[in-house]
């Protein structure tokens, strides 16, 4: 396994890709269709996460 920390913008693309499958599928029944685009929106876009990043989150991507 590979662990990879998030840097450039094609990783955070990806992660946010990542998110938004996820929390796509599995949220909904829990929380609401509205609160997941939400949540996507406000924390798990590009823009969201480059600005985590550089807040200081760390972000990581685990691959086989």
């Amino acid at each position: 396994m590979q662990i990879t920390e998030v840097f450039t913008p094609p990783q955070v693309i990806q992660v946010s890709d990542l998110a938004h499958e996820i929390w796509r599928e599995y949220y909904p029944a829990i929380i609401g269709h509205e609160q997941v685009e939400y949540m996507l929106e406000n924390f798990q876009s590009p823009k969201a996460i480059l600005s985590q990043i550089n807040e200081g989150y760390r972000y990581f991507l685990l691959s086989y």
